[in-house]
């Protein structure tokens, strides 16, 4: 056992004490903005922001993963102009979730929303909506909203996933609901740092959605309203996105390493289920990519530890597809 996990499992108490001292305090919002070369979108992200409408003071948190255009100058004037904006300039690229990781460490809100600096808000009561739900139902950890995908800068008002109303914490491990620039949810980085593994992840928002579900026992909700734009091809995890074997070896390795957490040990039976759920889905995109023994490989361990013929029966359904 790693000496960070041992101080997690040692400081489990402390979470979860410090995370209901957290539910008690006034609503404020840090909003976390990663930019990296975003110098013909990071301006219309910031005064998107910039222009909510609030009854709680707001504080955002900017941090360039050393570009090379002229992102930070234009984040550095913008800082130098409203005072709720912190502007951190990275003295060598870290990285997607190197700059996720330690920005994380500099936010203080009760609440956290995310907005990477290629995507944009479009709905002035967002957070005001969103913070208003958290206050008032504290059964939820986490809201997200619909928002619209935009492709090659051409915005499609068809949501990307049209269900709205609660998403149990069984639900979100097996697949994202709340997409990032739609996200509220309670600052779980404020009682635990984050452990290194997060570091190997291609995004965080997804499993910080999970940690702070798991350490609270709650839920996540998605509203109706449309708040956000989401520029669906452009950044690394948009590049990830586009090799779907390799989105579901990366949401396979995200279930593994939660799962070595000792604050998600009372979820465990739940956690274990993703984690097949997440292996067949490796699988059945392996036999898509004609990959069958890597598929037939992996089948093998799955069936190893839970000799199931449903789950058999399903395999070779997948194989049967990607024959055909």
């Amino acid at each position: 056992m790693s000496s960070h996990l041992k101080y997690i499992i040692d400081k489990m108490p402390m979470y979860f004490e410090k995370l209901n001292l957290l539910r008690d305090q006034e609503p404020t919002v840090s909003v976390f903005v990663l930019c990296y070369n975003q110098e013909s979108y990071i301006l219309q992200t910031i005064e998107s922001i910039l222009s909510q409408k609030t009854n709680f003071p707001f504080d955002i948190i900017i941090s360039d993963d050393s570009s090379s255009d002229k992102t930070p100058q234009i984040c550095e004037s913008l800082a130098a102009i409203n005072s709720n904006i912190t502007f951190i300039k990275q003295e060598k690229n870290l990285g997607l979730m190197g700059n996720f990781v330690k920005t994380s460490k500099r936010l203080r809100g009760k609440y956290v929303a995310i907005c990477d600096g290629d995507d944009y808000w479009i709905n002035n009561n967002k957070l005001q909506l969103q913070v208003d739900f958290l206050e008032k139902n504290k059964e939820f950890s986490v809201v997200g909203t619909s928002c619209f995908k935009s492709i090659d800068d051409k915005i499609n008002k068809i949501d990307i996933d049209k269900y709205t109303g609660p998403i149990a914490l069984s639900e979100l491990s097996l697949e994202n609901k709340i997409i990032a620039p739609t996200a509220v949810f309670l600052n779980v980085y404020r009682v635990l740092e984050l452990p290194q593994f997060f570091h190997k992840f291609p995004y965080g928002d997804w499993p910080s959605y999970l940690l702070v579900m798991s350490l609270t026992n709650t839920a996540a909700f998605k509203l109706a309203e449309v708040t956000a734009v989401y520029r669906s091809t452009i950044g690394v995890s948009a590049r990830m996105r586009e090799d779907n074997t390799n989105v579901a070896l990366q949401n396979l390795e995200i279930i593994k390493s939660l799962m070595h957490l000792e604050a998600l040990k009372p979820n465990e039976a739940l956690f274990k289920n993703s984690l097949e759920h997440h292996q067949l889905a490796l699988v059945t995109s392996y036999n898509r990519d004609k990959k069958f023994l890597r598929g037939a490989f992996l089948m093998l361990q799955i069936l190893k530890s839970n000799l199931s013929l449903t789950l058999f029966k399903r395999y070779i359904y997948s194989l049967k597809k990607s024959i055909v």
